[in-house]
C-alpha cells in the first residue's frame, strides 16, 4: 500500500457491513489492483463501480445473491480470481473458482496474459460456456483449466467453449461420474481443446469405471503428460497418444499385467504404476521397460513382482509391503506441470489386497457352459460345487483375484489374514458326521474336507467390566446365564429351551439339502415322511421372528439383551427381526452335544480352496479377475453374461453363454445393476433395490509381538460397548486371534489379530470420501479407535506390540467385495417379511447368497447355494445325492 488513499493498491475487508459512504470511497480508489471481500457486504455495490486497475479479486460469501455474482462474473481485466459461493445461481451448493496467472515468464504470441482457471462444484454444474465467458476477459488466454467436483458437465456443455482452444493443460477431477458420462463428454471436450500437452483424468475408485480408454483419447496427438488415476483401467490400448508422452501416471487402476502398448511410448521418462494392486510384474516386463530409451523413473508401490519368473508363469508371490520404487536410470525431471491445488494422494494399503494376485488373464474368456455363476462367495461356490457334482458344466466368474468373497484371505508381511468370517461350527469330523450343516454337507458331496482345530468357547466382555465364557455345551451355557443373569434369567432360559425343542427337531428333520424351489420338493422333502409332518407343524414359527418365542417367556432384561446379542452376531439384526429358523439351527448345533466350534487350519481360505477343488474335480471352473458387466437377456430370458474386456481379448467384449441358467451370487442391489433396462419390470426392480440393508464394517488387522502373552489366550472375543441397542454404530465388536490355534498364519513369535465392528458401521459416514486422501486417512484413524480400545481389554499393551496395522472400511468392502454400500447384507425383518427364494422374475436367472433364504451368515449362504443348485437339477439326481449323503 501507499500512504495516499487515492493511490491505494491493495484492500482487504473481512466480516464488515459497508455503509454507502464506504462503498463510494472504494469506488474512488482508481489505482486499486487487489481486493479481498471476505464476508463483506454488500459486495455487489462495490463491484458495480468502475475499478479499472483491478487485477486480483478474492470474494467469499455465504448465501451470495445472484446480483453479486453478476457483478463479478462479467468481462473485466481480472487475471487472478478466488471466488467461493454457497447457494448460488445454477443450483450449485458450493462453487470454488480460482483464476491465476500461469507460470511466470510464459508469454503468448498475441501479447495476452496466460492464465489458469480452477473450478470446483459439489452438486449441479451450471452452464460451462456462460461461466467461462463471464470470468475470462478478452485480455487473457486460458492455458490451464482444472474442473473438480462430483458432476462433470455433459457433452453439450462443451460445444462453443472457444476459451478451450488455447488450452495446454486440462484436469478433470470428477470422481462420481460413471463411464457413460466420461465417454459422452471426452470426445466433445478433446475436439474443443485441440492443443493439449497435459491431460489429467482423476476418478473415484468403484465409480469412474472406464475399463479402457475411449477411442477419441487414444487417437489424440501431442500429449506429453497423461494422468489416469483411479479410473479402473484394465488395459491401455495402442494409439497416437503414446507417441510423445514423457510422463504417464496410472495410479490406482486395475491393470492385470504390464500393457504391451507401452513399447510405443519411446519418449517416456516417468512411469507410475503405483496402486495397481492386481498388477503382477515378471522379468520380461522389466526387460520391456528397460527397452524404453528415455525412461528415467519407475514407481510401483505395492505391485507384485517376481524377477525369476518368465511369461505365463505369473503365480502367487508375496510382494514387499513398503513402497517399491525403482530408479531404472538416473532421473532427469520432466517439465513441471502448472501449479494447482492437489489432494494428497498416496499408495494405499487396502484391506483385501494381499499383493499375491494369480495369473493374469491372457486369453479370451468367451465360451459356452451350462450354468454361469456370478461371484464366488460361499453361496456361489456351494452352488457351483453341487452343480458340478450333478454333472453340469459350470463356470464361476469372480471379479477379485481371490475366490471366496468375504471369506477370502490375504497376506501381508508374512501374516495371513481372514478378510471376513472366522467363526465356524460343525466342519470337522468324517463324511456323514453332520446331517444339518449345509457347508459340511456340500463338502461331503464333492469329496472334500477341511482340517480344523476344534474348541469349545468364546469370551464375552460386558460393559460393567465383567466377562464370562460362552461354552458350546447346553448345560455349561445355561450355568453361565445363571451366573450372569441370576436365577430368574436361568429359569426363563430353560423355559425358552423347552419352547425351542420342537423347532430344533422340525428344522433338523428337513435339512437344507432336501430343499428346492420347484414342485419337485414334494418328492425330495416327502422322503422324510414323519419328519416333514413335524417340520410342517412348526413351519409358521420357524419363518417368524425369534422374538415371538422370546416374548412368551423372557422378561429378564439381561437375558433379553443377551438373546438380542446372539441374534445380532448371527444375522445383523436383533430378535425382533431375526428369522426363528436360524436360531433353531444354532440351538440345535449347540445342544446336540456333538458339535464343536472349528477353526480351519490355514484360515477361511482353506474352506474356499476345498470348495474350488470340489468344483474343479467335477469338471467346473473358477475364473478370477473376470468382472461381469451385464447379464445378457435374449428372447426374454437370461442367456449369459458380458465380461469387462481384458488384454487377452484386445478390449473386445467377452461373452460367456449359459445354456441352462445364470445364478447371481451378488447382492440383490448389485444383481439389479447387472440387468439391462427392460429385463424385468420397473416395479420389480424398484422392489428389489428398495430392500433394506444392514450396516457395514470397520476392520483392524494387526500383526503384533507375542512375547510374554499368556499361553492360554483365547481366540474369539465379543465386546459390546452397551448392553443393549446392539444395532447402534460401533456398539458390538468382534475379535479373533486365530494364531492361538494356527501359528503358521504369522511369523514366528507373532500373533495375528482381526477386530471388526459387527455390521454396524454406517456407510453414510464414508459416502463421498475419496480413498487415498488425508480426509480418508483421518476418518480411518477416528473410526478404528473403538477397535483399539476393545483390544486393550484383552491385551492392554496392544498398541505398543503392534508391528503391522491395516484398517478396512465400508469403501474397502464396496470396492473389493463389490458389495452395495459395503453392506453386511439385507435387513429383511422376519416380523413382516421373509427372504426370497432363488427364483427371479427373469426366466433363466436365479440367485444365491445372503440376499436369499435362509438369510445372512455362512450356514445360510451355503444353504442358499444348495437350494439354487437343487432347483436346477433333475429330481432323480437330487434324490440320488440325498442317498449319497445318507439323508
Amino acid at each position: 500500500m501507499t500512504d495516499a488513499p487515492g493511490q491505494l493498491s491493495e484492500l482487504q475487508l473481512e466480516d464488515v457491513q459497508l455503509p454507502a459512504a464506504a462503498q463510494a470511497a472504494i469506488g474512488q480508489l482508481t489505482g486499486l489492483t487487489s481486493l479481498v471481500l471476505d464476508q463483506a457486504h454488500p459486495a455487489a455495490a462495490v463491484l458495480s463501480q468502475p475499478l479499472p486497475c483491478l487485477r486480483k479479486l478474492r470474494l467469499h460469501r455465504k448465501n451470495m445473491p445472484e446480483r453479486e455474482l453478476q457483478a463479478v462474473l462479467r468481462p473485466s481485466g481480472l487475471t487472478e480470481l478466488s471466488l467461493a459461493a454457497l447457494n448460488w445461481l445454477g443450483g450449485a451448493d458450493l462453487m470454488v473458482c480460482l483464476l491465476r496467472p500461469c507460470t511466470p515468464g510464459e508469454q503468448h504470441p498475441a501479447g495476452l496474459q496466460p492464465v489458469a482457471l480452477e473450478i470446483e462444484f459439489l452438486r449441479q454444474m451450471p452452464s460451462l460456456p456462460r461461466l467461462l465467458s463471464a470470468v475470462l476477459s478478452p485480455a487473457v488466454c486460458l492455458r490451464s483449466l482444472a474442473l473438480e467436483g462430483s458432476f462433470m458437465p455433459a457433452a453439450a456443455a462443451w460445444v462453443g467453449c472457444t476459451q478451450l482452444q488455447q488450452l495446454t493443460a486440462l484436469t478433470l477431477d470428477c470422481g462420481f461420474f460413471g463411464p457413460d458420462n466420461w465417454r459422452q463428454s471426452l470426445p466433445a471436450l478433446l475436439q474443443q481443446a485441440s492443443s493439449l500437452l497435459e491431460l489429467s483424468l482423476i476418478g473415484r475408485p468403484g465409480r469412474s469405471n472406464l475399463g479402457t480408454l475411449p477411442p477419441d483419447l487414444a487417437a489424440y496427438c501431442g500429449l506429453t503428460r497423461l494422468v489416469l488415476r483411479d479410473m479402473m483401467l484394465m488395459d491401455l490400448p495402442e494409439g497416437p497418444y503414446l507417441q510423445d508422452l514423457e510422463s504417464l501416471d496410472l495410479f490406482g487402476n486395475e491393470l492385470p499385467h504390464l500393457p504391451p502398448s507401452l513399447t510405443a511410448a519411446t519418449s517416456l521418462t516417468h512411469l507410475s504404476l503405483t496402486g495397481n494392486c492386481f498388477l503382477h510384474m515378471i522379468l520380461p516386463d522389466v526387460a520391456c521397460l528397460l527397452a524404453l530409451p528415455r525412461l528415467r523413473l519407475l514407481t510401483a508401490a505395492g505391485v507384485v513382482h517376481d524377477w525369476g519368473q518368465q511369461k505365463n508363469e505369473r503365480s502367487s508371490v508375496a510382494a514387499p509391503s513398503t513402497v517399491y520404487r525403482t530408479a531404472v536410470k538416473p532421473f532427469k525431471p520432466a517439465a513441471a506441470a502448472p501449479a494447482r491445488r492437489r489432494r494428497s494422494l498416496r499408495p494405499r494399503a487396502a484391506l483385501s489386497v494381499d499383493q499375491q494376485p494369480p495369473a493374469a488373464t491372457t486369453r479370451d474368456r468367451s465360451h459356452e457352459t451350462d450354468v454361469v455363476i456370478i461371484g464366488s462367495g460361499i453361496g456361489g461356490l456351494c452352488c457351483a460345487a453341487l452343480l458340478a457334482r450333478y454333472g453340469f458344466s459350470v463356470t464361476v466368474l469372480e471379479s477379485h483375484y481371490h475366490a471366496g468373497g468375504a471369506a477370502h484371505s490375504f497376506e501381508v508381511q508374512g501374516y495371513s489374514f481372514d478378510a471376513g468370517p472366522s467363526f465356524f461350527a460343525g466342519l470337522s469330523g468324517p463324511p456323514g458326521s453332520s446331517k444339518t450343516n449345509p457347508l459340511k454337507l456340500v463338502l461331503d458331496a464333492v469329496g472334500e474336507s477341511v482340517e480344523c482345530v476344534t474348541y469349545k468357547k468364546w469370551i464375552v466382555y460386558q460393559p460393567n467390566g465383567r466377562s464370562f465364557e460362552c461354552v458350546c455345551d447346553a448345560e455349561a451355557y445355561a450355568e453361565n446365564i445363571r451366573r450372569e443373569g441370576g436365577e430368574e434369567a436361568y429359569r426363563q432360559w430353560k423355559e425358552l429351551e423347552r419352547l425351542m425343542q420342537p423347532l430344533q427337531e422340525g428344522a433338523a428333520m428337513l435339512p437344507a439339502a432336501a430343499l428346492r424351489a420347484d414342485p419337485g420338493i414334494a418328492l425330495t422333502a416327502g422322503r422324510f415322511g414323519p419328519g416333514l409332518l413335524k417340520a410342517g407343524l412348526v413351519a409358521g414359527q420357524l419363518t417368524g421372528p425369534f422374538s415371538a418365542l422370546v416374548d412368551k417367556v423372557v422378561t429378564n432384561p439381561w437375558l433379553r439383551s443377551f438373546l438380542d446379542l446372539e441374534c445380532f452376531i448371527l444375522s445383523g439384526m436383533t430378535a425382533k427381526d431375526t428369522i426363528c429358523a436360524e436360531m433353531a439351527f444354532m440351538f440345535g448345533e449347540r445342544h446336540s452335544g456333538e458339535t464343536t466350534i472349528d477353526y480351519p487350519v490355514g484360515g477361511s481360505k482353506a474352506i474356499v480352496e476345498a470348495l474350488v477343488r470340489g468344483i474343479e474335480k467335477h469338471g467346473g471352473r473358477v475364473l478370477l479377475r473376470s468382472h461381469v458387466e451385464q447379464v445378457l437377456v435374449e428372447g426374454g430370458r437370461a442367456a449369459g453374461v458380458r465380461l469387462r474386456g481384458s488384454g487377452g481379448s484386445g478390449g473386445r467384449p467377452e461373452i460367456v453363454r449359459a445354456k441352462r441358467a445364470v445364478v447371481s451370487n451378488a447382492s440383490v442391489w448389485d444383481t439389479m445393476r447387472l440387468l439391462p433396462q427392460g429385463a424385468v419390470s420397473d416395479d420389480y426392480r424398484k422392489e428389489c433395490t428398495a430392500t433394506p440393508r444392514t450396516g457395514s464394517f470397520v476392520h483392524l488387522h494387526l500383526g503384533i509381538d507375542a512375547t510374554g502373552l499368556p499361553a492360554d489366550l483365547e481366540c474369539h472375543h465379543l465386546l459390546p460397548n452397551e448392553w443393549g441397542n446392539f444395532e447402534a454404530p460401533q456398539n458390538v465388536i468382534n475379535v479373533s486371534i486365530p494364531t492361538v490355534f494356527d501359528p503358521s498364519l504369522a511369523p514366528p513369535g507373532k500373533h495375528l489379530i482381526h477386530a471388526y465392528t459387527a455390521g454396524n458401521e454406517p456407510y453414510e459416514l464414508w459416502e463421498g470420501v475419496k480413498r487415498g486422501t488425508p480426509e480418508y486417512a483421518a476418518l480411518k484413524e477416528e473410526r478404528s479407535q473403538c477397535l483399539w480400545a476393545a483390544l486393550e481389554k484383552i491385551i492392554p499393551d496392544v498398541r505398543i506390540r503392534a508391528e503391522l496395522a491395516l484398517v478396512g472400511t465400508p469403501l474397502t468392502h464396496e470396492r473389493f467385495l463389490r458389495r452395495y454400500k459395503g453392506t453386511y447384507g439385507p435387513a429383511i425383518s422376519a416380523a413382516d417379511s421373509s427372504f426370497p427364494g432363488p427364483g427371479t422374475l427373469l426366466p433363466g436367472l436365479l440367485r444365491c447368497g445372503d440376499s436369499c433364504a435362509p438369510g445372512i451368515g455362512v450356514p445360510a449362504a451355503a444353504a442358499s447355494g444348495m437350494i439354487a443348485a437343487n432347483t436346477l437339477a433333475p429330481v432323480w439326481s437330487h434324490w440320488q445325492l440325498l442317498d449319497a449323503l445318507g439323508l
